[in-house]
């Protein structure tokens, strides 16, 4: 529910809406006066015909409670504007670069109509002098409030377009386009984007490189983690945390959950260009608490050289898997693929700790258990390792013993 809004309806008659145009200054002049801010002087500024439109464009609902207003509150036109927002500066876009791709330019039209902007040029025009709000809003400085000030900038738009046609829109709106600086426009911002795509290139050539495979699970790609949520309901702070592997490498803070994603991910950004990659857990084993027979009879089976494992074999070691230690198929069944198709002959079993990395298989095998470090050994475990040699002729081991 908006923090502005209230069940509650005073007693008696409301005042007429006129009343608090008067108390805020909204009029004809002060209107004009907004649309014109950003007109070079020697121009002919924008003139408006029917001033209820205004009036209404800035009409908040909280304003319904103590006021009569027969146009309405502003939802509408705010409807309205946001299309009529986004064609115009599509259109100015599509002119100002005419040999850029559909994706810059989108994320440059993106960028330019998100809330930080349009409450930026909403401040610059003085719109928060003119918004219409119960006396409790106005009081608590909601006028202020960088979401009010976006919508009362499109349900402007939308009273502009309705009042003169698009033509006047654009007179408003490309000298504020002008004003912009596009050197930082067309600056990526898009952190998370930044962020998954870096991470996909590295891990996708460690995969390549060192297991001469291309795929690669998402336990390698940046994940993000509500931690908290600070402040009252009504002005809430989300803190997010990004990871990789497991791995906190950012915190973000912001009113918006998404932005706050955006600040983990700048900050992980900032940490991997000053730090390098984190050091990810390279020797790690994982102990299964299995019966020693069971044990016993899946080493019996993996054992044996792959070009004679039969279909019978094949349905027990995935049943194994499975059944016994609680893997799901789509766990086994790229586990066991990969031990069939890249594993030379497997028919050694050694005490030896055998093990695999967790940055490089990108956790195509996750879900093996907990960590061997963290599980004390005992007769009924079944160690599961991975170290696979690539080399000529490399032997290698998928099970130990201990």
């Amino acid at each position: 529910m908006d923090s502005t809004s209230s069940p509650e309806r005073p007693l008696g008659p409301k005042e007429p809406i006129k009343v608090l145009c008067e108390k805020r200054g909204l009029n004809r002049e002060t209107v004009e006066e907004c649309l014109n801010k950003f007109l070079a002087p020697d121009t002919e500024g924008i003139r408006i015909r029917n001033l209820d439109l205004y009036v209404q464009a800035f009409c908040h609902k909280s304003a319904l409670r103590e006021y009569d207003c027969p146009f309405g509150d502003n939802e509408r036109l705010e409807f309205l504007g946001d299309s009529v927002l986004n064609l115009v500066v599509t259109k100015y876009l599509f002119d100002r670069y005419p040999d850029r791709a559909e994706g810059f330019l989108t994320r440059l039209r993106t960028k330019l109509v998100r809330s930080s902007s349009l409450s930026a040029w909403a401040r610059d025009m003085g719109l928060q002098d003119l918004i219409l709000m119960s006396s409790k809003a106005l009081e608590q400085g909601w006028h202020n409030n960088t979401r009010k000030l976006e919508d009362v900038f499109e349900a402007l738009i939308g009273s502009l377009f309705l009042d003169t046609g698009i033509a006047s829109c654009k007179r408003l709106l490309y000298p504020i386009l002008d004003s912009c600086d596009f050197a930082c426009v067309e600056e990526d911002t898009n952190f998370k984007d930044i962020l998954l795509r870096r991470m996909q290139a590295v891990h996708s050539w460690l995969v390549a490189q060192q297991l001469n495979v291309t795929q690669y699970g998402a336990e390698s790609l940046p994940e993000y983690h509500l931690m908290e949520t600070l402040g009252p309901e009504h002005r809430r702070v989300f803190k997010v945390a990004t990871c990789v592997a497991g791995v906190h490498l950012g915190i973000g803070e912001h009113p918006k959950k998404r932005e706050a994603e955006q600040c983990a991910a700048k900050m992980a950004l900032e940490h991997l260009s000053r730090y390098g990659l984190p050091t990810f857990p390279t020797r790690m084993g994982y102990r299964v608490p299995v019966p020693p027979s069971v044990a016993e009879t899946c080493i019996n089976v993996i054992r044996a050289d792959r070009a004679f494992f039969s279909l019978s074999r094949k349905i027990l070691v995935i049943t194994f898997f499975t059944a016994v230690l609680g893997w799901s198929p789509f766990t086994t069944l790229p586990f066991f693929t990969y031990c069939m198709r890249s594993l030379p002959s497997v028919d050694t079993i050694s005490d030896t700790s055998y093990v695999r990395d967790l940055s490089t298989f990108g956790g195509v095998f996750g879900g093996l258990g907990e960590p061997a470090d963290s599980v004390g050994a005992s007769a009924s475990t079944l160690r599961l390792d991975l170290d696979i040699d690539f080399s000529a002729g490399g032997g290698g081991s998928i099970f130990s013993v201990s």
